[in-house]
């Protein structure tokens, strides 16, 4: 009997340890391969949820939760990522051969992007929308100054307004309110990024956008 119970104690105690240390492995996984579209620079971490351990075996868990920083996306330098996936699923052997990320389930993922106003600045002159700009986040209004091109000429820019979600809730605008000091007897927009040009894993849709000096504040769901 007594020996029994050492078995079962030993069992216990084992099946304790696999619980945590099977998705601890699987965490530095997903992390690894996020890695390799994060950039080479950032910093990712991923902790995983899934009671019993060995549904991992099969990729289901019941959350995962990542935390990035220093992020290359398409240009754009992101301060700092954080998504809560849950319910989802992935490829064992994708993530463990290849160190590849495919989804086999797609559950449910929120996050949010936090962007600083001089990478703000530097896309939109890599994207040729404002050249040589600068771009100033207060609380409740942006500022964009640059050069503009329109119609073939350039042209300086000084435009204040703010930052709104598109109605197909897949871009990012910037809405001026002014220019050069004067209000605008119309309304215009400038598109300042679109999440379709990223290869996001999971097709995703924005759901708001805040100010947070010096930083734009951007939140998404999955679709």
């Amino acid at each position: 009997m007594n020996s029994l119970i050492r078995v079962l104690v030993a069992g216990v105690l084992l099946l304790g340890a696999a619980q945590i240390a099977v998705p601890r492995v699987v965490g530095a996984e997903l992390a690894t391969a996020l890695r390799s579209a994060t950039g080479p620079g950032s910093t990712d971490s991923v902790a995983v949820g899934a009671v019993p351990f060995f549904e991992l075996f099969q990729g289901r868990f019941q959350s995962l939760d990542w935390r990035a920083t220093h992020v290359r996306a398409e240009g754009l330098h992101v301060a700092l990522v954080t998504a809560s996936w849950t319910n989802g699923a992935v490829s064992v052997p994708a993530l463990v051969n290849d160190h590849e990320l495919v989804i086999l389930r797609r559950g449910q993922l929120e996050a949010t992007v936090r962007v600083g106003e001089t990478a703000l600045a530097r896309f939109l002159d890599a994207s040729g929308r404002i050249r040589n700009g600068t771009v100033t986040v207060g609380p409740s209004s942006v500022r964009l100054q640059g050069t503009v091109l329109i119609g073939g000429l350039a042209g300086p820019v000084d435009a204040t307004g703010r930052l709104a979600v598109s109605s197909d809730e897949r871009q990012i605008l910037f809405q001026p309110l002014s220019i050069d000091g004067f209000g605008l007897p119309f309304r215009t927009t400038l598109v300042i990024f679109d999440v379709r040009t990223l290869k996001l894993p999971l097709p995703v849709r924005l759901t708001g956008i805040r100010l947070e000096s010096p930083y734009v504040v951007v939140t998404a769901r999955s679709v």
